[in-house]
């Protein structure tokens, strides 16, 4: 898991929007004035909720990367916002668009290409977070 973990901060580093990368240790849900990040930000969870052993010493492991995308509101999105407002507080639509396509089919000779699973926008008051899951699988000899 460190390894994948380690290739996705690698990856974030394509992106210079993203100004900060961390693990996701619930910085955007315990804070008192703010969230000890810098935003845009990328939280990143790497778990392996399921593994078969294809020998005594050997397993396929399917791993499930969680990153969740962090952005300050900018604007109004209501129907009444001028078209220029609305397009500016929807910019992060695209930065979320960005992560997915560079992502999605990520691979290399240690894992098999990433697939994004799901893209859902979390329900806040404070902040515009967006998590996309995805899932890989690679090879695990003990």
């Amino acid at each position: 898991m460190k390894n994948i973990y380690l290739k996705t901060l690698a990856k974030f580093g394509e992106v210079p929007g993203i100004k900060f990368v961390d693990k996701d240790r619930g910085q955007l849900d315990h804070y008192e004035q703010r969230p000890s990040v810098k935003f845009p930000c990328a939280l990143v969870t790497v778990s392996a909720p399921k593994r078969k052993n294809l020998a005594s010493d050997i397993q396929m492991c399917n791993a499930q990367i969680s990153i969740r995308l962090a952005f300050e509101r900018v604007g109004d999105t209501s129907s009444i916002s001028g078209a220029g407002r609305l397009s500016l507080a929807l910019n992060f639509y695209d930065t979320v668009e960005l992560i997915e396509a560079l992502f999605q089919g990520f691979t290399d000779a240690e894992m098999n290409p990433w697939e994004c699973t799901s893209v859902v926008e979390e329900m806040r008051s404070d902040f515009e977070v967006v998590r996309l899951t995805f899932t890989t699988s690679y090879t695990k000899e003990f």
